[in-house]
């Protein structure tokens, strides 16, 4: 799509608070999933919003063909 200046990159999110992904999980799953991030605590939707509102802005104009993980990195 470059000839159009249209840039595609995916995102990657890990584990994050939404009404769907919190469904049927103890707090002790939670509890486990969060301390797989780095930052031991899993991901608000907001973090996720960042990212791709980044990706969007002419500030991410030169990314393009990206799988970008929202993750929390690895611990």
């Amino acid at each position: 799509m470059g000839d159009r200046d249209i840039s595609v990159n995916a995102v990657l999110p890990g584990p994050t608070k939404t009404e769907l992904f919190l469904t049927g999980k103890s707090e002790e799953d939670l509890k486990r999933l969060a301390a797989v991030a780095a930052f031991d605590r899993i991901a608000e939707p907001e973090d996720i919003a960042k990212v791709i509102l980044f990706l969007v802005g002419d500030e991410a104009g030169w990314i393009n063909a990206q799988a970008i993980g929202v993750n929390g990195g690895p611990m």
